[in-house]
């Protein structure tokens, strides 16, 4: 890097004062930087601020460094390196010093998601769900809940319908307990032989039946 420098002054001499310009050229090594972490993942909502260093580091002193965001939408960065997590994907984060150089940070934004968000069970019923990655797609290792395990209880990811009513199915990253994905259960009296519900239990399937149902979504 090579900086002009022009200084106007004084010059004394042989009884006379005059200006006199002075012109300088100073030449200087270029300072880099190292951002650190170069590259991790965190969920959305999440936040980190990176670190940085400068160098040679005997050089650190007046130089500056700035950030930004290839997307901003996935990943935003402020002015002292912090970055927020928006929504699922990858965005490569750039510091730049006032010298010109730069160094980068890839940031992945993850995402839990279960193959089904919502499902509707019969009392007696079992159901299968699976938990993924975003963005990468890899099945995700995670533990299992349900906010009333009367109606519905999971156990490694199979549910199992319990009693009439509704309840959601949560489903948290062991590796991140920020990555969460729930799935709503509806859970529907037993399914009696030939495809009827015998809901009110009167022991013959009719309009009443159908009514109970209504009553049922309307009070909830």
């Amino acid at each position: 890097m090579t900086l002009n420098c022009t200084v106007t002054g004084f010059r004394l001499g042989y009884g006379e004062t005059r200006n006199q310009t002075y012109s300088y050229t100073f030449s200087c090594a270029p300072v880099d930087v190292t951002v650190y972490p170069s590259e991790f993942a965190m969920a959305v909502g999440q936040s980190q601020t990176l670190q940085w260093q400068f160098s040679p580091s005997n050089t650190q002193y007046g130089a500056t460094v700035s950030f930004s965001s290839s997307d901003n939408s996935i990943a935003d960065v402020d002015l002292n390196g912090k970055v927020i997590a928006k929504k699922v994907g990858t965005a490569t984060i750039t510091a730049t010093t006032n010298y010109g150089t730069t160094a980068t940070c890839e940031v992945t934004v993850v995402g839990l998601t279960l193959d089904k968000a919502e499902a509707e069970m019969h009392v007696g019923d079992q159901l299968r769900l699976a938990a993924t990655l975003l963005p990468s797609g890899e099945t995700q290792r995670v533990t299992w809940s349900s906010s009333d395990p009367a109606i519905a209880r999971v156990v490694g990811g199979t549910v199992y319908a319990l009693e009439w009513g509704e309840c959601v199915i949560t489903a948290k990253a062991i590796d991140n307990s920020a990555l969460t994905s729930n799935c709503l259960i509806y859970v529907l009296p037993e399914q009696q032989q030939g495809g009827g519900c015998d809901v009110n239990g009167s022991g013959i399937v009719d309009v009443d039946d159908v009514n109970e149902v209504i009553n049922y979504i309307l009070a909830h």
